[in-house]
């Protein structure tokens, strides 16, 4: 058997041994590998001598911190080479909870339905990815990017998402719950965020311009120093809300709840409560 021949057995008698493992000590969802796995089978020479390289020779396989690298890697290479093959990647209905994702590129994939909870996304792109109902509680999205990505039904509930871009008029997380989110410092620009639950989420140095928050639910949320420009909010519930410092200028405010909120030193524009949103901004 030629050096290739070997390499390849051993890579894949080690991943076959990791997952056998994790199955057994965590009873783990192995979905994501029957979804994948075919793909295993086009690997390149230098595919798997990149998988190679992330088992220390002499490692144990099931050693948590070398599943994570080997996972990772798997996937990032794997979603590469089906990419390149096909117009969508289809990981609906996927296990991928607690991974490490970080910087991966998911761009166009779809993850509907996937479980993601607690997953680092951290620096990864997910922009024009389809996240329909995603389940995404305490996810890390630290800097990541999901610009036009559809968020519809998303669960975001305690979700890191400080410096996070969602950009684009087809970044939709109507009826997505951010209840608890941590979105500090996060660039939102023609987001849609039409009956989406906000309550008690920290939006504070935030950019939101041309977003609609049409009955969206900010119980407490915290905004200080947020810029908000152009943003809807007809019929939004900001109750109790911290706008310390924020920048408010030309916003809809009719039938909002404003009962309990703090607007000390927010800079408001003229005839807030009567402006008439631009045609641009989605019903």
């Amino acid at each position: 058997m030629n050096g290739v021949g070997i390499l390849a057995e051993d890579v894949n008698k080690r991943l076959n041994g990791m997952i056998d493992s994790v199955q057994v000590r965590n009873n783990a969802d192995t979905n994501t590998y029957s979804t994948v796995s075919p793909y295993f089978q086009a690997f390149s020479s230098a595919d798997l001598m990149a998988l190679r390289q992330t088992i220390p020779l002499g490692a144990s396989i099931d050693a948590q911190k070398n599943f994570e690298a080997i996972r990772q890697k798997a996937l990032s290479n794997i979603l590469s080479k089906v990419r390149a093959e096909n117009d969508q990647v289809d990981l609906s209905d996927t296990n991928l909870s607690w991974m490490n994702l970080s910087g991966i590129d998911l761009s166009g994939v779809n993850l509907k339905k996937a479980n993601l909870i607690q997953t680092n996304l951290s620096n990864a792109t997910l922009s024009n990815a389809d996240l329909r109902g995603a389940y995404m509680s305490w996810a890390n999205l630290q800097n990541a990017t999901l610009n036009d990505a559809d968020m519809r039904e998303v669960d975001l509930v305690g979700a890191d998402m400080r410096e996070a871009k969602l950009i684009g008029k087809k970044t939709n997380l109507e009826g997505a719950n951010l209840s608890g989110a941590d979105l500090r410092g996060a660039e939102l620009c023609h987001t849609i965020l039409i009956k989406a639950a906000l309550s008690w989420a920290d939006l504070s140095y935030a950019k939101l311009e041309r977003v609609n928050l049409r009955e969206a639910n900010l119980y407490h949320a915290i905004l200080e120093e947020t810029s908000l420009y152009l943003t809807k909010l007809e019929n939004a519930n900001l109750e109790s809300v911290n706008l310390k410092d924020a920048v408010l200028e030309a916003i809809d405010l009719r039938g909002v709840k404003l009962s309990g909120v703090n607007l000390q030193e927010a800079k408001v524009s003229k005839n807030l409560l009567t402006y008439k949103m631009p045609t641009y901004v989605k019903d």
